[in-house]
């Protein structure tokens, strides 16, 4: 019975994050471009713009912690990352 008491209190503790890493604004996107022009072809002519990113959800002890976890995770030279408690 005592692992059961531990393990509510570590999971407790720990919270759910999602990280949404993105591409810069000056950089190509190549794979949206081709989703763009995809879309584009199956009849969807408002599509002008299509990004493609990452979003990461995991759980972690603080935010301090998810902040490290989504920074181990992002190219910071070409792209950019937030950080949302999930609920």
């Amino acid at each position: 019975m005592p692992t059961n008491n531990l393990k509510r209190k570590y999971y407790s503790k720990v919270n759910k994050y999602c990280a949404t890493i993105r591409l810069r604004l000056g950089i190509l996107d190549n794979a949206g471009l081709a989703v763009t022009h995809a879309l584009k072809t199956m009849g969807f002519e408002t599509i002008q713009d299509v990004r493609i990113g990452k979003i990461l959800i995991f759980d972690a002890n603080s935010l301090e912690e998810a902040d490290e976890i989504a920074k181990s995770q992002t190219n910071e030279v070409m792209e950019t990352y937030e950080i949302t408690k999930c609920e």
